[in-house]
């Protein structure tokens, strides 16, 4: 690649991170979902800083949950003992995923189809009522669409 296309590849980037902070900058919300899957890998979260295994911190049995797999739970659990104590901080394991699903997606559709194209088609996805959503709950969506 020459100069002038790494140029385009990094403004159009920087351009998507900017757009794509300030969108889910904007759907932010401090308060819990109200689905209570936050809760429960919170409680795994918590099972695996304190216990040291995968199991339902809340269940008298302490049987080893099966239900969710542990990567999002582990992710907050490391946020967790780097000191994140409310919702709102919690809340950044979705929102940076977020941001980097957008920024891969571009990488990912520009070296197929051309930098501009992917710059479109990550704009497009940025701006999806689901990422949207996705982006400031403290669920798993948003780290496992950044995953795939």
């Amino acid at each position: 690649m020459n100069v002038k296309t790494w140029k385009t590849w990094l403004g159009l980037g920087g351009l998507l991170l900017i757009v794509s902070v300030i969108i889910v900058a904007f759907a932010f919300t401090s308060i819990p979902h109200s689905g209570g899957d936050n809760a429960g890998y919170v409680s795994l979260a918590h099972g695996l800083l304190t216990e040291g295994a995968y199991l339902d911190v809340f269940d008298p049995q302490r049987m080893k949950h099966t239900k969710y797999p542990p990567v999002f739970p582990a992710l907050l659990a490391m946020m967790i003992g780097l000191g994140a104590r409310t919702w709102g901080t919690l809340k950044l394991a979705a929102a940076v995923p977020t941001v980097i699903a957008v920024l891969g997606t571009y990488v990912w559709a520009g070296r197929r189809l051309g930098a501009w194209t992917g710059f479109a088609i990550a704009l497009i996805l940025s701006f999806s009522s689901a990422v949207i959503y996705y982006s400031h709950w403290v669920l798993s969506d948003a780290l496992f669409l950044a995953l795939t």
